[in-house]
């Protein structure tokens, strides 16, 4: 009879937390699938202590890295647009007072 109980206890924790890590997972596939549709700030902010979490926190920091690039390339391109703009009035002047 104990020995069927253990196994009762075995089998409900293993469901509780399997349950438990299949939500979490969840989660973080919900937050990828954000994040790799361009909603760079949402974050899983895990806090346990566990791999699950380590692997949530680097996400989370991937998200950040691939924002701060995504800005910066926009202000490189802007830039760039605006170098381009000027050498082509530049460029018109030049044609212009030949």
């Amino acid at each position: 009879m104990i020995a069927a109980l253990e196994v009762l206890a075995v089998a409900l924790f293993s469901i509780a937390a399997g349950y438990y890590l299949v939500r979490r997972l969840k989660h973080i596939r919900r937050v990828l699938g954000q994040v790799n549709n361009g909603e760079y700030s949402q974050r899983l902010s895990d806090s346990q202590l566990d791999e699950v979490s380590e692997v949530a926190s680097e996400i989370d920091r991937l998200a950040e890295r691939v924002a701060w690039e995504k800005g910066n390339n926009e202000r490189r391109i802007a830039e760039l647009e605006e170098l381009n703009g000027l050498l082509q009035k530049r460029l018109a002047e030049r044609r212009h007072n030949r």
